[in-house]
C-alpha cells in the first residue's frame, strides 16, 4: 500500500480544482447538506451546513471527505491541530479581520444566498423559503434603501429564476461569490475595489465630474430592482464622443418628466467607474433643442460596425464583471436581413439577430418600423442566447425622404 499524500499537498491539488462543493452527508443517522468553498488567497476554505453551523459532525464530515480533514482519520474537531498550509476560515480569518465589519456580513451574506440557491436548484429557488431568507438577511446587511448595485442584482436574480435562465443566474451567483471573496481581502484589487463599488455604492473616490457636454437622451424605462419595476434606467448617448451611459434612479411611482428623446445640455455631472455603461448622476442641466441632423450625424459616427468586435467587447465586459455588466450597443448596420426575422447585418455578412418574446414588444415594434425603411442604427440592451448574442432594441434611427427621425421603442 502506497503512502498518503501530505495534507499539504493534497489540498493544494484540490484547490487547483475545487472553487465549490455542494455535499450530502450522513453522519450517525443525522443527514444534512454542507457547502465547502476554496477561496483565491492561501489555503482558504470555508464550510456551512444548511443550517448556517460552519462546525459540527456533519461539516467535518464534508472537509475530510474532500481531503480537508485529518489524515489519520480523526474529523478535524474545533481543538484539532490543521495540516499546514491549510487554514479555515468564517469568511474572515480570526486576528486577520478587515476594519470594514458591515462589508465582511455583506460578502457572509452574499455567500449564503448563493447557497441557498445552489442547495433548492434553479427550478425550486423563485418560492422557496431557504432562499428568500437570505436573500433578506442580504438587504439588512447593506444600507436601505438598497444601494442601486444591489439593487439591480437583486432584481435580476429575481428575474432570471423566475425564467429558469440557468446563463443569467450563473453569472450572478458567480458574480456573488466573487463580491464575497473581494469582502475578505485587506486589500482587494483594482477589479474588486471597483465590484464592491459598484454594488454598493462607489464612494468619492469612485467618482469623476464633468461638465460641458451634450447628451442625447434615448431610452426610458422601468427596470427590476428590490422590488419589480422599481428602478428608473434612462439611457443616453454622449453626442461628442459616442459612449452610452445610464442614469439609474430609485423611484416609488413617480417617472422622470419631459419628453424623450431630447437633447440635454450638462453643466455639471458626476460618472462612476464601472463596466459600460457607466451610471451618470446629472447634476446640472438645461434641455436643448430637439434632435438635429447634425445629432443624429454626430452619434453615427460613432456607432459600432463590426461584430466581431462587439462580440468581443461583450465577453470582456461580462469576463470581468459577470453579474454586474449589463452591455448596451449602439449598432449601424450595413444592411437587414428580413429572411427570418429582421437581422442587422455588418458588412461581412455577419447577423445579430433581435431577442423576440412572442408577437408583441420592442422587437416587434422594431420590425414593424423597418418594413420598408432600412435603419441608420439601432440601439438596446445585449443578451447572450444559445445561439450567440441578440438585441432588445429600445430605440431606432431612420432616414427617409432624407431626412432622419428617432423613434423610441416601447
Amino acid at each position: 500500500m502506497s503512502e498518503r499524500e501530505p495534507p499539504r499537498d493534497d489540498s493544494q491539488r484540490l484547490r487547483g480544482a475545487l472553487r465549490r462543493a455542494l455535499l450530502e452527508v450522513e453522519v450517525d443517522g443525522q443527514r444534512g447538506w454542507v457547502t465547502i468553498t476554496v477561496g483565491p488567497g492561501p489555503a482558504q476554505v470555508r464550510a456551512i451546513s444548511e443550517d448556517g453551523d460552519e462546525g459540527g459532525p456533519l461539516v467535518e464530515a464534508a472537509l475530510e471527505a474532500l481531503g480537508f480533514g485529518d489524515p489519520s482519520g480523526a474529523l478535524l474537531g474545533p481543538q484539532a491541530s490543521q495540516p499546514p498550509g491549510l487554514r479555515r476560515e468564517s469568511l474572515l480569518p480570526q486576528g486577520d479581520a478587515r476594519v470594514d465589519a458591515p462589508l465582511s456580513t455583506a460578502g457572509v451574506a452574499f455567500e449564503d444566498l448563493v447557497t441557498a440557491i445552489v442547495r433548492v436548484g434553479l427550478d425550486e429557488a423563485l418560492e422557496a423559503p431557504s432562499v428568500e431568507a437570505a436573500r433578506e438577511r442580504l438587504l439588512s446587511a447593506c444600507a436601505a434603501p438598497a444601494p442601486l448595485g444591489l439593487a439591480r442584482f437583486l432584481g435580476r436574480l429575481r428575474a432570471g429564476l423566475a425564467e429558469r435562465d440557468p446563463v443569467t443566474v450563473t453569472r450572478l451567483l458567480d458574480e456573488a461569490s466573487r463580491f464575497a471573496s473581494a469582502a475578505r481581502q485587506r486589500a482587494p484589487s483594482p477589479t474588486d475595489l471597483k465590484r464592491i463599488q459598484i454594488m454598493l455604492g462607489p464612494g468619492r473616490d469612485g467618482v469623476s465630474s464633468v461638465s460641458d457636454c451634450v447628451l442625447v437622451e434615448l431610452s426610458r424605462e422601468w427596470v427590476a430592482g428590490v422590488e419589480r419595476h422599481s428602478v428608473e434606467r434612462r439611457l443616453l448617448v454622449d453626442s461628442r464622443s459616442g459612449e452610452l451611459l445610464v442614469e439609474c434612479r430609485l423611484q416609488k411611482g413617480t417617472a422622470s418628466l419631459g419628453p424623450c428623446p431630447r437633447v440635454l445640455r450638462v453643466g455639471l455631472a458626476e460618472i462612476e467607474s464601472g463596466p459600460a455603461p457607466r451610471r451618470i448622476h446629472i447634476l446640472q442641466y438645461e434641455v436643448g433643442h430637439a434632435l438635429d441632423a447634425s445629432s443624429f450625424d454626430s452619434i453615427a459616427q460613432h456607432a459600432e460596425r463590426d461584430l466581431s468586435a462587439l462580440r468581443a467587447r461583450y465577453q470582456r465586459d461580462i469576463k470581468q464583471y459577470p453579474g454586474l455588466a449589463e452591455p448596451h450597443a449602439l449598432f449601424a448596420p450595413a444592411r437587414v436581413d428580413r429572411d427570418l426575422g429582421l437581422q442587422l447585418c455588418d458588412a461581412s455578412g455577419d447577423a445579430l439577430p433581435l431577442r423576440r418574446r412572442g408577437d408583441e414588444g420592442r422587437s416587434a415594434a422594431l420590425e414593424r418600423a423597418c418594413a420598408e425603411v432600412s435603419p441608420e442604427w439601432v440601439v438596446g440592451t445585449l443578451h447572450e442566447r444559445p445561439e450567440g448574442l441578440a438585441l432588445d432594441p429600445c430605440g431606432v434611427a431612420l432616414r427617409h425622404d432624407g431626412a432622419v427621425r428617432y423613434l423610441r421603442l416601447r
